[in-house]
């Protein structure tokens, strides 16, 4: 009996042991939740190593102690915009552009870049490469592949062509209206031009837009923040300069007054036809000799030309022709080559 009573109170007691253990284990501790460290703050509080609140557009800390707030990566936020900015030019519309217009871009690219410059396959592509970032320069190669596609197609690409002929001349007029123009974008411009010129070869009574164009290649290619030395158009930009000397020496126009109006404008004639030729001869020795063909019958055009002169009109005009005969060297023929 007693040995019975002895084993239960032993049983008893280590349970109130176990219990005992059991509450006297302690618990492990909860680890309490580390710091967050924000780099957000403004530079401020990153330089006195204090927490920013973040707030904008001047933290908490910043405005107290009148210091200067500003956040870092608002600064580089902001730069990641400008930059998107810049690279804007990558999208236009997808609504603009049609598979029609994929088709005259790739035919511009392998068939309908201009012949010049001499081999240009490589100038062409890499100006279309700049044509993501000018709106006008990439309208000017999808009319001119339209314009050229047009010839070889019974289908009708007219409009098309003269649609994306009117989007490059206007964004081209608001691009050169803009002041601080790189050598990059005077060479983009130029380039363009140079697109539309030869669209207008295309064009049914496009000797005016002909005309027009290159004397646009000439003004862009004239400016005293170009260097066409620089740039993928270097030699044959010294062609189209030669060409714009002849053509603005035809296009041109003095007004003389007074009976001496007559005497003043054959001086006057007679100057600007030494000059023409001196400046023609000038570029034509610094061309090279695959291009010598291109720059000399603008000399034997200068040479060729004659002026008339009527005491009655109050302008002096160009006329190829005197008393209705061709003014023409014997041996040689005169035409205006489109180029």
């Amino acid at each position: 009996m007693q040995s019975s009573e002895s084993a239960a109170s032993a049983q008893l007691g280590s349970l109130a042991d176990s219990d005992t253990s059991t509450v006297v284990t302690k618990r492990r501790p909860i680890p309490r939740k580390g710091h967050t460290k924000s780099r957000a703050g403004c530079s401020s509080c990153k330089r006195r190593r204090v927490k920013c609140d973040l707030t904008t557009p001047e933290c908490g800390a910043c405005e107290r102690l009148g210091l200067e707030c500003e956040y870092l990566n608002k600064t580089r936020h902001g730069s990641q915009n400008s930059a998107v900015v810049i690279s804007q030019p990558l999208r236009t519309d997808p609504v603009m552009f049609d598979y029609n217009d994929l088709n005259f871009f790739r035919h511009f690219l392998f068939e309908a870049y201009p012949p010049l410059p001499i081999d240009g396959f490589t100038v062409w592509q890499m100006a279309s490469q700049r044509s993501h970032s000018y709106d006008f320069l990439l309208h000017s190669m999808l009319g001119l592949g339209a314009s050229h596609l047009s010839l070889l197609t019974p289908h009708g690409y007219e409009k098309a062509a003269l649609k994306h002929r009117v989007l490059a001349i206007s964004a081209l007029n608001k691009h050169l209206a803009k002041p601080g123009l790189t050598n990059q974008d005077a060479e983009a411009a130029f380039g363009a031009m140079l697109n539309l010129t030869f669209q207008s070869a295309y064009m049914n009574d496009g000797l005016i837009d002909f005309l027009t164009m290159v004397r646009g290649c000439w003004l862009v290619g004239t400016q005293p923040y170009v260097d066409l030395d620089h740039t993928i158009f270097k030699t044959f930009g010294r062609l189209v300069i030669l060409h714009m000397l002849v053509l603005e020496f035809v296009m041109s126009r003095k007004s003389v007054e007074g009976d001496k109006r007559s005497a003043l404008g054959k001086k006057g004639y007679h100057c600007r036809k030494a000059m023409s030729k001196v400046w023609v001869q000038q570029i034509l020795r610094k061309l090279p000799v695959e291009y010598y063909e291109y720059g000399e019958w603008p000399l034997r055009f200068i040479n060729s030309l004659n002026y008339s002169f009527d005491d009655e009109d109050q302008v002096w005009k160009p006329f190829f022709l005197s008393n209705g005969r061709t003014v023409v060297p014997a041996g040689e023929t005169l035409s205006l080559a489109v180029i």
